[in-house]
């Protein structure tokens, strides 16, 4: 009686062990590939913008009220050792401080690679452009598309410019998709990966709202040389951020 006993305890404890066994399998492959989160954080001169309008603090300067802050990107990229790992590269996105939502962003990877690197480009693809309005973040209900023969807005910045008793709007609708005026930017970062799953981007805006800007570039709404010029600039914004 005690040997039945003990082996049918020996044969639960065999099942127990290949069911255990089998779930550490299950989980390892699971686990090959993973999800980073990307986060952007908008910032004016380092004080992280969480609302609208966003007002910086008086100073010496001019204070900037912003109102309107919202970008696209599209093929963000994570990368190891010049190679791309990420499953989901395409698609679009929309970052708009109105909704905080919009701001973080989740990628897998192909594999638990060591990041080093992050790519995306800032704007809508040129080639996508020219079928005229789409559907989802790239809707024309988003407020960011013009016309079939303009394309989308890129990147959309409105603020006011309070110094003293004077008061000035900045308005900079940016795109253009046609060369010699494509607005379209390529960022190229180096990042690592928290252990969190995380990475952090500071666009700081402090970089575009300049004086020299603020007092010659207050209205841009169209495709231009100056919406060109103030793209690049843009690019300076982004910045990775270690946390």
């Amino acid at each position: 009686m005690m040997l039945q006993m003990q082996s049918g305890f020996e044969f639960r404890m065999r099942h127990i062990c290949v069911f255990l066994i089998a779930v550490c399998c299950s989980s390892l492959c699971a686990y090959s590939q993973h999800d980073i989160e990307l986060h952007f954080v908008p910032n004016l001169k380092g004080v992280v913008i969480n609302e609208q309008p966003f007002c910086s603090s008086p100073s010496d300067s001019a204070e900037i009220c912003l109102q309107v802050f919202r970008f696209y990107i599209h093929d963000v990229r994570f990368k190891s050792k010049g190679k791309s790992v990420t499953v989901n590269p395409s698609g679009h996105f929309l970052i708009d401080v109105e909704h905080s939502e919009s701001t973080h962003l989740n990628f897998t990877l192909t594999d638990s690679v060591s990041v080093d690197e992050l790519q995306f480009t800032i704007g809508v693809d040129s080639v996508l452009q020219q079928n005229g309005a789409h559907s989802g973040v790239l809707d024309p209900i988003e407020g960011m598309y013009w016309t079939w023969q303009s394309g989308y807005i890129n990147w959309k910045l409105e603020a006011e410019i309070r110094l003293l008793e004077q008061k000035d709007t900045i308005t900079w609708h940016i795109g253009g998709y046609r060369n010699p005026l494509n607005t379209l930017q390529k960022i190229s970062l180096p990042v690592e990966v928290n252990s969190f799953g995380e990475v952090w981007i500071a666009v700081e805006l402090s970089h575009l709202l300049h004086a020299e800007n603020t007092k010659n570039n207050r209205t841009i709404m169209s495709p231009s040389g100056q919406a060109l010029e103030l793209s690049r600039e843009f690019t300076s914004c982004f910045q990775w951020l270690s946390r």
